[in-house]
C-alpha cells in the first residue's frame, strides 16, 4: 500500500471550511489522516482537540489518491467567498 502525503494551507474563518475547528471536527474521507500542523516556526503533532488556524499549513497522509480532489475542496474557499 502507497501512501501518499498532501500539504495544504488553510484560508480563513470566513472562507475556510476548516478553520477555527479542531481535527474531529472535521470530516476527512477515508484513509486520510492529519499528522502535524505547522504554525509559523512551529510544528505540532496533531491530536483531536488542535484547532486549525489562519494560516497553518495541515500535513496529511493518504492511503488513496483518489480522495485527493476531497481532502482540497475541504481547503478551499467557501464558494460564497468574494
Amino acid at each position: 500500500m502507497q501512501k501518499r502525503s498532501r500539504q495544504s494551507r488553510t484560508g480563513d474563518e470566513s472562507t475556510s471550511r476548516v478553520v477555527g475547528r479542531s481535527i474531529d471536527e472535521i470530516k476527512l474521507p477515508p484513509g486520510t489522516i492529519i499528522g502535524a500542523v505547522v504554525r509559523g516556526n512551529d510544528v505540532m503533532i496533531a491530536n483531536n482537540n488542535l484547532r486549525i488556524e489562519q494560516g497553518d499549513h495541515v500535513i496529511m497522509f493518504l492511503t488513496d489518491k483518489k480522495f485527493i480532489s476531497d481532502v482540497e475542496r475541504l481547503f478551499q474557499p467557501s464558494p460564497f467567498f468574494l
